[in-house]
């Protein structure tokens, strides 16, 4: 998600670090409610498949907030991702995970 949307939807989206999510490649196959394409990391489960993103950290009371705003329940699902920020620093964290394996975009 663009930093200055996240911000403006969650105030209190500081950034946590960078990472690499193994495993995983960026798809844009959902269309949006304006007709414009979104990306989610896709799972493959091939090691040589890899996303770098960057991690926010967020208010529990906010993220109510931004699943309603984002629509989770509709095409997306909470989950969790374990990246790598380096070989030494491994993360655990909530990720929206994107697009549910039975959605179909074009029903």
């Amino acid at each position: 998600m663009f930093s200055a949307l996240l911000k403006d939807r969650v105030p209190s989206a500081e950034k946590y670090t960078v990472a690499a999510l193994k495993g995983h490649v960026l798809k844009f196959h959902k269309i949006s409610k304006d007709g414009s394409g979104k990306c989610d990391a896709f799972e493959t489960k091939s090691p040589e498949d890899i996303v770098y993103g960057v991690l926010f950290e967020i208010s529990e009371n906010e993220k109510q907030d931004l699943d309603s705003k984002e629509g989770l329940g509709d095409g997306y699902e909470n989950g969790y991702a374990h990246g790598r920020e380096d070989e030494e620093n491994e993360r655990w964290g909530p990720e929206d995970m994107g697009i549910g394996p039975d959605y179909n975009p074009l029903i």
